[in-house]
């Protein structure tokens, strides 16, 4: 498919719910972000990726081309694309501290990465790729390091990456619902629960919660 990453800077004409992918790097590997739409007639569109190439994680402030930073990008792109859930890879806790702080927005939901979660993710991409169910962008280095993973699930390592996009794209894939039996629970549940917010009881029309 000859598909272009839509710009991250533009509010994007939403069209089904957005789902997005973020397999956070090493030193040594780049951060990778995958956005999908998932479209009226069921096909999951990939609307735009990014690779962060030496980019860290956070400036506290907003974000900058000439000094790029991944979590001012990731709430850029919330924002722009109208993202409704993010999953990303929380497997050494390089935003445990931003979650802690309450500086991610309620839609990134925190992934450890184990055999069995591994397995879910790589089985939902294949069930897609079977059905012809997804479009991504058309981009070299994409490709190569989606081929990269092995079938026992293991990354071939270059000088461009560690298979870190076929990981977001795993990762984003969670979040289509008949694709597997996932379920958002512990910390990612609560997190996102606790930040809802509700209504003081000490607002003047508010009813009290029952047995409080």
């Amino acid at each position: 498919y000859n598909l272009i990453s839509y710009k991250a800077r533009l509010k994007y004409p939403k069209q089904g719910e957005i789902i997005a992918g973020f397999d956070i790097g090493k030193k040594a590997h780049p951060s990778h972000l995958a956005v999908f739409e998932l479209r009226p007639d069921n096909k999951l569109v990939m609307i735009h990726q990014k690779w962060m190439d030496g980019w860290s994680y956070s400036n506290g402030k907003e974000f900058y081309e000439t000094s790029p930073t991944q979590l001012e990008y990731l709430k850029m792109v919330i924002t722009n694309f109208g993202i409704d859930r993010l999953y990303y890879d929380n497997t050494r806790g390089e935003f445990e501290s931003f979650d802690e702080q309450g500086l991610l927005p309620r839609q990134m939901i925190p992934i450890v990465f184990s055999q069995k979660i591994k397995s879910v993710m790589a089985s939902a991409f294949d069930k897609v790729v079977e059905r012809a169910q997804l479009k991504i962008i058309n981009d070299e280095r994409l490709i190569t390091q989606i081929c990269s993973v092995t079938n026992s699930l293991q990354a071939i390592q270059t000088t461009k990456g560690h298979g870190d996009a076929f990981w977001s794209i795993c990762l984003a894939l969670l979040g289509v619902k008949d694709l597997s039996n996932y379920q958002e629970e512990g910390t990612a549940q609560h997190r996102k629960t606790v930040r809802v917010g509700v209504k003081s009881i000490f607002d003047n029309d508010a009813k009290i919660p029952d047995g409080f």
